[in-house]
């Protein structure tokens, strides 16, 4: 087996050889490159490939998302480093797609937690790179000449899909129930019911991506407020496939960024919410409910100014 390789992005001295102090004292089989800057760090990026990349926030000529940006899209997983109390930079690193964080220290007891974040890191790797094997699509569509071209499609094209074909909401139903999926695409309108009935099916689980007729786009941003990711606008001679498998990919990016962002949101040892406009709830995490001594369920009754309430007389 290949060792790991990782890049650390750091450019305080005394960090770099705490790093290196603790590769040595654990014998990890690491393969480890070390850039000080965004601009090392970059000829490196292109000269080499690496797994995993280690990102301290502030860095001489720009932070850590500088980085973030040069290897999206990459099998390259991020894990930022930051100080303490920077938490929020942390949960907006892991939604543009970072796998992980630690918050460094004075005594750099953040080192001891390095290595299980690494294998963490190299799991998720391996998720992404089955996913990008076979992508599992349910195709809702009851224009037999629709389906067609879809499949043609895929087997034109050698698109990495395993798909399944329904005609109906109801069909839809019955697959949801047995079978995981990555990304659906559903037309507007059905024999049976329309997308929202799809929507509804799916209920945020996976990604939704709505095919539409030329004119109805109207629908199609409906579809959007209403939790779908992203639509297609039919053509006649069906040029919107072309288009298709860049949707589905950025749907799946999206699905895996998602997980991690929800798996390290609940981990956090700080109480984070997110509100939305209306000052209802959209996210609590655990620690949040451990805080103010209420169950999820208990605080989902609550609006934001009855929870700042709460906090101020904690």
């Amino acid at each position: 087996m290949m060792n790991t390789k990782l890049l650390l992005v750091e450019d305080d001295q005394i960090d770099q050889l705490a790093f290196k102090r603790w590769l040595k004292a654990n014998n990890f089989n690491y393969d480890v490159a070390i850039a000080n800057s965004i601009a090392q760090a970059q000829i490196l990026l292109q000269e080499e490939n690496f797994d995993v990349a280690i990102l301290d926030y502030h860095l001489g000529d720009g932070t850590a998302f500088d980085i973030l940006e040069l290897i999206l899209g990459k099998e390259i997983s991020a894990i930022f480093l930051t100080g303490a109390g920077n938490e929020e930079i942390a949960v907006k690193a892991i939604k543009l797609g970072a796998c992980d964080y630690l918050v460094k220290d004075v005594d750099r007891e953040y080192l001891k937690h390095l290595s299980t974040v690494i294998d963490n890191a190299m799991q998720q790797n391996q998720l992404m790179r089955a996913q990008k094997q076979f992508t599992q699509i349910l195709l809702v569509e009851d224009d037999v000449v629709d389906q067609m071209a879809f499949k043609r499609l895929v087997q034109e094209t050698k698109l990495s899909y395993k798909y399944n074909v329904v005609s109906s909401v109801q069909s839809a139903q019955e697959l949801l129930k047995t079978e995981f999926f990555n990304v659906i695409i559903s037309d507007d309108n059905l024999g049976d019911g329309t997308v929202f009935d799809i929507l509804d099916l799916v209920a945020n689980r996976y990604p939704v991506i709505v095919s539409t007729a030329s004119g109805t786009e109207e629908i199609a941003l409906k579809a959007m407020k209403a939790g779908a990711y992203d639509y297609l606008i039919k053509d006649p001679d069906r040029n919107y496939l072309k288009v298709l498998p860049h949707k589905v990919a950025n749907a799946v990016q999206r699905q895996v960024r998602e997980a991690r962002f929800r798996f390290l949101f609940e981990q956090m040892a700080v109480g984070v919410a997110q509100f939305n406009i209306d000052g209802e709830w959209l996210l609590i995490n655990k620690k949040i409910c451990q805080i103010l001594d209420y169950t999820q369920t208990e605080l989902l009754q609550y609006n934001y100014k009855s929870i700042i309430y709460l906090l101020n007389n904690f």
